[in-house]
């Protein structure tokens, strides 16, 4: 892995549509690789502590995502869906582009696709509804299928206990009341250990997950899916219809976009059906599914089930498995503690796990190195 990850970091895609790894995750299993040794440095480190609001970009939680994470055959592919010409175009163009229409879009909306229904709030900032509810995708944990929400506001995939207990989910030691809803009521939630899902024919890990631990004020919901969801493909879109009346338009029917590029959503008109689109990060996977909604609570009853952290609640970065979350509770090297010449320098870890299972890395990247 070391030499693996000392190679070039440039790029992770090649004109023959094949994958180049970034060197930021597992040449096998696309996990992310722990800071010390992937291309990308911890982020608490380098760049000051992690907020809420860093958790959107290119490099979110360590490592290329979005278009320029694509293939070439995944960018013709993706432009093909959204009528963007690609002849005589360049892949490095095409990337551009379809950066552009979902970065700079003047027809932006906040929408979340965990919301029940749409609401407007005291300073007039409204938060957009899917027109049929909210939206569920067919997922599977340990080959069996179950519908799992999705939210476009959350940081985080949240399960409830039954769910954990269910299929086998281990919690980790590591606990944080720092979190709340979208109307700012605590939740108390535990860290889970890495488990896989799979979507249509992709499969991918994920290992910042947490529990809604019993006592939150906020219901328990089987399993919503969250940024760290998004970011564990190359890419990932959803067109979804709004009602129209949202957008001020007469239009019978509006669909926007939304793909964890930037919080709002776009407005589009190539897209007449709402469908979600996945790209894997291993050789130009891709699936592509329908969108189904399900609301489980009383007719008119207005619900935005988004979890996350206070907006300046400070983050950091486990050393070992790359979970961003707030520090209370996790544990510290103490021989980089204890050393002058590291003591700018925090390594965190999630437990006594994390620690352990990097301990020979970094040992090697810094214990060793100082003491020479």
């Amino acid at each position: 892995l070391l030499q693996y990850a000392a190679g070039p970091s440039s790029s992770n895609h090649n004109h023959d549509g094949l994958e180049v790894p970034d060197n930021s995750t597992c040449p096998v299993c696309r996990r992310i690789l722990c800071p010390e040794i992937s291309s990308h440095p911890s982020q608490d480190t380098e760049n000051g502590p992690i907020y809420l609001s860093h958790l959107f970009g290119n490099y979110e939680y360590g490592h290329r995502w979005g278009p320029h994470a694509m293939t070439d055959s995944q960018v013709v592919q993706e432009c093909n869906a959204r009528g963007i010409s690609t002849r005589l175009e360049g892949s490095e163009n095409l990337r551009e582009k379809l950066e552009m229409t979902s970065n700079t879009s003047p027809n932006s909306l906040s929408v979340d696709l965990g919301a029940t229904q749409t609401m407007i709030f005291g300073n007039g900032q409204a938060v957009i509804a899917p027109k049929d509810g909210r939206i569920v995708l067919p997922i599977s944990i340990k080959g069996v299928p179950i519908l799992a929400f999705m939210s476009s506001k959350s940081p985080y995939t949240v399960l409830s206990p039954g769910v954990c207990e269910t299929f086998g989910i281990a919690k980790k030691d590591l606990v944080s009341k720092e979190f709340c809803d979208f109307q700012g009521k605590p939740c108390h939630v535990a860290a889970l250990e890495s488990f896989h899902i799979k979507v249509g024919s992709l499969s991918v890990t994920l290992n910042r997950a947490l529990q809604l631990e019993k006592g939150s004020q906020v219901q328990n919901f089987g399993i919503q899916l969250g940024w760290d969801f998004l970011h564990a493909f190359a890419y990932t879109c959803f067109d979804v219809e709004i009602n129209a009346s949202e957008k001020g338009t007469s239009n019978n029917k509006v669909i926007v976009r939304v793909d964890g590029m930037s919080e709002n959503a776009t407005v589009v008109t190539e897209s007449r059906e709402e469908f979600a689109r996945f790209y894997g990060r291993r050789n130009g996977e891709f699936c592509s599914l329908p969108i189904y909604h399900l609301d489980p609570y009383p007719p008119n009853t207005a619900r935005v089930t988004t979890i996350g952290i206070k907006e300046r609640q400070k983050l950091v970065q486990c050393y070992w498995c790359c979970r961003i979350f707030p520090p209370k509770g996790m544990i510290r090297c103490e021989q980089c503690e204890s050393s002058g010449t590291l003591r700018s320098r925090q390594f965190y870890y999630c437990d006594k796990l994390c620690q352990e299972s990097a301990k020979k890395i970094h040992h090697h990247s810094q214990h060793q190195t100082s003491s020479s």
